[in-house]
Parts: structure tokens; C-alpha cells; sequence
């Protein structure tokens, strides 16, 4: 069965899981990237992965995906939806996607300057 995870970190995830002998090792792709500008500067407020039932309990084994999961920055759904509006009600306050003028703002902190009017 399908199901998917969606993300608010602006980057990608590999999250590896390692077997009992050390040897054995389990990797797991989520694709990042949310509140960052594509090619075509526009910016996903969240982004979605397929992932299998196998993959899945990779997921839940590994420690950094717990945290993400427990944090809101990644959640696990069996239905495929709209990727911006999963992510509207998750966290979006990784500290390391892009500033933007309104995060500025909002921290209080003054906004690079601007050569518009110039």
C-alpha cells in the first residue's frame, strides 16, 4: 500500500537505519525543499513522498525521523493530498529554509536593503 510523507524541511532527507550486525543498512529518500524557491520561483509551502509499507517501518525506526515527526515538520498520511494544504497545518519554522522579509519582521530583525528605486 501506498502512503505518503509530507515535509516542511527545506532539505532533502536520507534517513538510514542500520541493521542489528552493523552491515545491513537501510536508506529511505524525503524530498525537501519546502519554502524554497524552484527554478520557476515558486515556493512550496510543503512537498509530498511516496513511500512503500517497507519504507515506512524504516521511518518509524529511525531516531531523526521521530524527532522531525514529533517536531511537525514531517507527517504520514495513507491518502494522497495536496501537499500545500497538509503542510499548512505543520510546523513551517525550519531554521534552515531562506529568510524572507516577513520572517525578518516577525523576528524583529531589520531587512537586508534593497536596490528597487534606484
Amino acid at each position: 500500500m501506498a502512503n505518503y510523507v509530507y515535509s516542511t524541511l527545506a532539505n532533502d532527507q536520507r534517513y538510514v537505519e542500520r541493521g542489528k550486525n552493523r552491515t545491513e543498512v537501510a536508506a529511505v529518500f524525503v524530498a525537501g525543499k519546502a519554502n524554497v524557491p524552484n527554478r520557476h520561483m515558486l515556493t512550496p509551502r510543503g512537498v509530498s513522498t511516496q513511500v512503500s509499507d517497507e519504507q515506512l517501518a524504516v521511518l518509524r525506526k529511525n531516531k531523526v525521523f521521530q524527532l522531525h515527526e514529533k517536531n511537525g515538520f514531517v507527517t504520514v498520511e495513507t491518502k494522497k493530498a495536496d501537499a500545500d494544504k497538509v503542510a499548512s497545518s505543520m510546523n513551517n519554522n525550519d531554521p534552515s529554509q531562506p529568510d524572507t522579509e516577513a520572517r525578518l519582521v516577525s523576528e524583529k530583525k531589520s531587512s537586508p536593503k534593497s536596490n528597487k528605486g534606484k
